[in-house]
């Protein structure tokens, strides 16, 4: 599973979220081939980004959970799950930015009132 970026891939730009958690809008991640050099490394650094209390052992698609097995495997621009302790959770992670921003909203006059 040691995999390293290609000599020709150039900096990729992910979404990541947290397995299971609803409530969680997903955080980019950048990665950049000179701080990220193996997929371990990829596993540790995404624990530190999302701040999780446990280590991610698996980075998984959000829609049909597929493992993703090497650096290579990630597309820029897309979006993936963070997988730890337990199984892959399917709960509909990919929402649209106006649904996203409707959420928001709604959580916002939630709040106000």
């Amino acid at each position: 599973m040691a995999s390293s970026f290609g000599a020709s891939t150039n900096t990729r730009k992910i979404r990541l979220f947290r397995n299971g958690d609803e409530n969680f809008f997903g955080k980019t991640l950048v990665l950049n081939p000179r701080q990220i050099r193996s997929y371990n490394g990829l596993l540790e650094t995404v624990t530190a980004h999302l701040g999780l209390g446990h280590a991610v052992r698996s980075i998984r698609t959000p829609r049909h959970g597929t493992v993703v097995q090497s650096l290579d495997e990630l597309e820029d621009q897309q979006d993936y799950v963070a997988v730890g302790i337990g199984r892959f959770k399917s709960i509909g992670y990919i929402l649209s930015p106006s649904m996203m921003n409707a959420i928001r909203m709604c959580i916002l006059v939630l709040l106000l009132f």
